[in-house]
């Protein structure tokens, strides 16, 4: 198993048992998403990936010992049904972001934090609503993290 992938299923794991709001919701892992390609299927959808630019990089830790950043990201979407109806829009993104406060209130309390001897840190996270690949408007959020893990070196 690689570290991107116990990142991502540790990440996803966590957000959704924690988060009410995403119980049952159709998972993806590893593949990085784009705004661009986002599908309205009808569903709620979350996904977790090795982020693309500056993805890892090592710094010196401790004597015997590094530091490995690894980039990933977070990102949620479900489609925007609402169309003309102003005040179901407004509800419907009011929920939006108060999903968003739950999830970044996961990553910013310290035991999460501060997991298996590493750090994780929220970056920041970018809120919108757009056209879908299949049709249709999605409503999404996209978060950046950011976790170093000690490596030792090796012999």
């Amino acid at each position: 198993m690689s570290i991107y992938s116990e990142l991502c299923d540790t990440i996803l794991a966590e957000v959704i048992a924690l988060v009410p709001a995403l119980s049952g919701i159709q998972v993806h892992r590893y593949t990085p998403r784009s705004i661009e390609n986002l599908v309205a299927d009808g569903e709620p959808h979350i996904a977790c990936w090795a982020a693309g630019e500056g993805g890892e990089e090592t710094v010196p830790h401790t004597t015997g010992n590094c530091l490995v950043r690894y980039s990933l990201g977070l990102a949620y979407w479900e489609p925007d049904e609402e169309g003309d109806d102003h005040q179901a829009s407004e509800d419907a993104a009011y929920a939006l972001y108060e999903m968003l406060e739950d999830v970044r209130a996961i990553f910013m309390s310290d035991a999460f934090r501060t997991q298996q001897g590493g750090r994780m840190d929220w970056v920041g996270a970018e809120v919108g609503i757009g056209g879908a690949q299949t049709g249709g408007l999605v409503r999404w959020w996209v978060a950046e993290l950011v976790v170093w893990v000690p490596v030792p070196y090796t012999a």
